[in-house]
C-alpha cells in the first residue's frame, strides 16, 4: 500500500515503511509525531532518513520503542540504490525485522 494515499492515523497494517526521504525538505511537517502515534497502536514502523552529513554522529539506525510498537530509524545509506542493489534489499528486510521483533543489542562474550 502506498502510504502517500492514506493518512498514519488510519494505516491499517502491521508494518509501515516510511521513506527513504532523501533530504529533510521532503519529510512532512509532524511526521515524528505521527509516527509516534502509530507505534504507540502497535504498529512497526521503518523510518528511512537522509544521512545528515555535518551534524551530530548519528547512527546508520536505531530502535525507538513507542507503546506497544517499534520505530527502527534507519539513514539512507542503508538502502542506497534499492531496486538493484541485493545489500540495500538484505538491509531492509533486516530493519523490518528489527522492527516487528526487536532486539536489542548486548555486550559481545569474548570468553574462548
Amino acid at each position: 500500500m502506498d502510504l502517500g494515499d492514506t493518512e498514519l492515523e488510519h494505516f491499517p497494517g502491521k508494518l509501515a515503511i516510511l521513506g527513504p526521504f532523501t533530504s529533510k525538505t521532503q519529510v512532512p511537517e509532524g511526521q515524528a509525531h505521527r509516527i509516534k502515534m502509530l507505534a504507540k497502536k502497535g504498529v512497526a514502523v521503518v523510518w528511512i532518513l537522509p544521512t545528515d552529513a555535518g551534524n551530530e554522529f548519528q547512527p546508520l539506525f536505531y530502535l525507538v520503542p513507542e507503546g506497544s510498537g517499534m520505530v527502527v530509524v534507519a539513514q539512507t545509506a542503508l538502502v542506497a540504490d534499492l531496486p538493484i542493489n541485493p545489500k540495500s534489499q538484505w538491509n531492509l528486510l533486516r530493519l523490518c525485522e528489527l522492527a516487528l521483533h526487536p532486539r536489542f543489542l548486548t555486550l559481545p562474550d569474548l570468553s574462548s
